[in-house]
């Protein structure tokens, strides 16, 4: 689920592990430093966008899917919904 970082707030600390992408922008992943679940991630070229694992969230029925990134990577099997967005790769702005 990814969403503006504006719009989010991260009131326990967490611990980081950053890598390379295809692209060379960072990726950083941040985790509960008790558990190690992952709870989201941040992308160098997209710094204004938070990129939260959707399976932390409490109740994620309650968020829909709007955009399917990376979809010339897809899977044979994948089927995309027909209401969202495709993006072939990670979009790099905010236009």
């Amino acid at each position: 689920m990814v969403v503006p970082n504006d719009q989010v707030r991260i009131s326990r600390p967490v611990k980081e592990n950053s890598v390379s992408a295809d692209s060379g922008a960072i990726i950083s992943n941040l985790f509960c430093p008790n558990y190690g679940s992952r709870i989201y991630k941040t992308v160098g070229l997209m710094a204004y966008m938070i990129f939260i694992i959707a399976s932390t969230l409490g109740d994620p029925e309650v968020f829909s899917l709007n955009v399917n990134l990376y979809v010339s990577k897809a899977l044979s099997w994948y089927q995309s919904h027909a209401e969202t967005m495709l993006s072939e790769t990670m979009p790099t702005s905010k236009n």
